[in-house]
């Protein structure tokens, strides 16, 4: 919510929801990505919204461990929105099973 602060549920402590993507922002290409992310970056700033991004500036692991939590008992995100180009997308969806857009 812009020009609110609103914690996401599984951000709340002592929440028993594990953190999970609230949004999913597909753009055409890689600057665009690197732009979006950048301005959210700055609108966002003090709400405890976070994003990350995947359009392959970083090899797929690289993006994958910045995106999500390994090592929790269930898969979990460390962001609550994901800026993405289309081609970088699908590769994630396909190479990891726990990856959903539902």
């Amino acid at each position: 919510m812009l020009g609110g602060h609103r914690t996401p549920p599984s951000h709340i402590e002592g929440s028993t929801i594990p953190p999970q993507v609230c949004a999913v922002v597909v753009v055409p290409s890689q600057e665009l990505a690197t732009q979006v992310h950048s301005v959210f970056e700055l609108v966002s700033r003090g709400t405890g919204v976070s994003a990350g991004m995947v359009c392959g500036q970083l090899p797929l692991e690289g993006e994958r461990a910045m995106l999500c939590n390994r090592e929790a008992i269930l898969p979990c995100s460390k962001v609550d929105v994901v800026i993405a180009t289309p081609g970088r997308l699908v590769e994630h969806l396909d190479r990891y099973e726990k990856w959903t857009l539902i």
